[in-house]
């Protein structure tokens, strides 16, 4: 596996009284889209937790959505 991109170096944390903490978690996971990947193929434990390719591709319409909302607020 190769290095990331940019300096992220961990998951953002949801955080109930920040408006848009669902977005910084989304666009976390996404950021780390292949190493969760693949901390979920080395341990079948985890499998239940993984999200489906189709879960993956509504996450990231959601996040191009959330995206165009935060921006017409600010």
């Amino acid at each position: 596996m190769g290095q990331l991109p940019g300096d992220r170096m961990t998951l953002a944390r949801r955080v109930p009284t920040r408006w848009n903490s669902d977005l910084e978690c989304l666009d976390a996971h996404i950021y780390f889209k292949s190493v969760i990947k693949s901390l979920i193929g080395a341990n079948s434990h985890l499998e239940p937790y993984s999200l489906t390719p189709d879960q993956w591709k509504l996450a990231e319409l959601l996040d191009q959505a959330l995206v165009v909302c935060v921006q017409s607020l600010t």
